[in-house]
């Protein structure tokens, strides 16, 4: 189990560890209250961040002890605490209760595009854009209900409570205010087929063999392990009963005119969304994902998008609203640590943009993947 590179500079070291201290009051103590607890800790310091993703945890307090960081963390019953430094990860690991050793963890993580009406916006674009590519053979039968994992604002959601007006759906978030604008989007749709409920796909509240599909959309690439995410969506899934998974992956962006500081901004975008523990190149990893988790007869489709003049309606839709606009939304965060200037960041999105002009082309894979439990 390693948490962090035990590697660190003293200056850099009392840094973190300050910040860390800095907050000395016990964050959470009951469920109800553990995503806070999460988004307090990354506040705090970016070693609880890490600590925070690799367990399925409350975090109770955190603290110094002879020039140190720890947390405290809390599962089951069985406290332990974790060096952040990484010197003592062994006996750290020997501590932990067995199902912590898989990996499994507390859904309270990092979405790098942020919560913000533009994000919802470019999400519904998005979803609207790309229907036909990614949703025309995403259909259930009459009678069938179908667990939605990760709905979000109820972008997809929509649409395939449209495409299978005869199944029923329950979709799932962990974001109550995603949840509020899916019930909004569903009812201002007129569709009577779908009801939410703020869950954690790693904590399900459903029977086991409980649903006859799973329809995964663009979750799995902000999860620190995807793997334990669909492990635990086949136990709710019935024998016989299917899984859908849609993923994007930003290595397979190609475009014209080239740009070495688009390129550098896509990077910035890659490197943001895996110190968050997620994976934006995940698209490529869907096929041993779900085999590996142990569903059979799986099969990946690769579902290119292509843009240029001809494809107005692309080159609007995904080269501009979708793609450059999500490259686009993490600037801040890119400048701010360093992985770009301002100067040369600037220079890359406008060079993205550059390829939405009658000149120039954008290309971009997806991948949906299906298997049976």
């Amino acid at each position: 189990m390693v948490l962090h590179s035990p590697a660190r500079r003293p200056a850099a070291r009392n840094r973190d560890r300050a910040r860390l201290t800095s907050h000395t009051a016990p964050i959470a103590s009951c469920a109800s209250s553990a995503s806070a607890a999460a988004a307090r800790a990354r506040s705090a310091c970016p070693r609880a961040a890490a600590a925070v993703r690799q367990h399925p945890t409350r975090i109770m307090t955190r603290h110094d002890r002879k020039d140190r960081a720890y947390v405290t963390l809390v599962a089951t019953q069985n406290p332990y605490e974790v060096d952040l430094w990484g010197e003592h990860e062994k006996r750290a690991a020997s501590t932990l209760p067995p199902h912590c050793l898989l990996g499994e963890n507390l859904m309270s993580v990092d979405y790098v595009h942020g919560y913000s009406t533009k994000e919802s916006a470019r999400l519904t674009d998005q979803a609207t854009t790309l229907t036909e590519l990614l949703h025309a053979d995403t259909l259930y039968p009459p009678g069938s209900l179908v667990l939605e994992v990760g709905c979000g604002v109820g972008a997809q959601t929509v649409i395939l409570a449209g495409n299978s007006p005869r199944a029923a759906f329950k979709s799932i978030d962990i974001s109550a205010e995603s949840l509020a604008e899916a019930r909004r989007q569903a009812q201002e749709a007129g569709f009577t087929n779908v009801t939410f409920q703020q869950a954690d796909i790693f904590d399900l509240p459903f029977l086991s063999a409980h649903f006859d599909h799973v329809f995964v959309c663009f979750v799995l690439e902000h999860l620190p392990n995807p793997a334990g995410a669909l492990q635990a969506l086949l136990r709710v899934l019935k024998p016989g009963g299917s899984i859908t998974v849609i993923e994007g992956d930003h290595g397979s962006a190609y475009f014209h005119p080239d740009s070495h500081h688009a390129r550098r901004a896509i990077q910035c975008l890659i490197d943001l969304q895996r110190q968050a523990g997620g994976d934006s190149l995940i698209g490529r990893r869907l096929y041993p994902l779900l085999a590996q988790a142990g569903y059979r007869d799986v099969y990946v489709s690769p579902r290119m998008v292509y843009a240029d003049a001809g494809r107005p309606a692309l080159v609007d839709g995904f080269t501009r609203k979708t793609f450059t606009a999500m490259v686009e939304g993490v600037g801040e965060q890119a400048v701010d640590q360093g992985l770009m200037d301002e100067a040369s960041w600037a220079a890359g999105i406008r060079d993205l943009y550059r390829t939405a002009k009658d000149d120039g082309t954008f290309c971009y894979t997806f991948f949906k993947a299906q298997g049976l439990r």
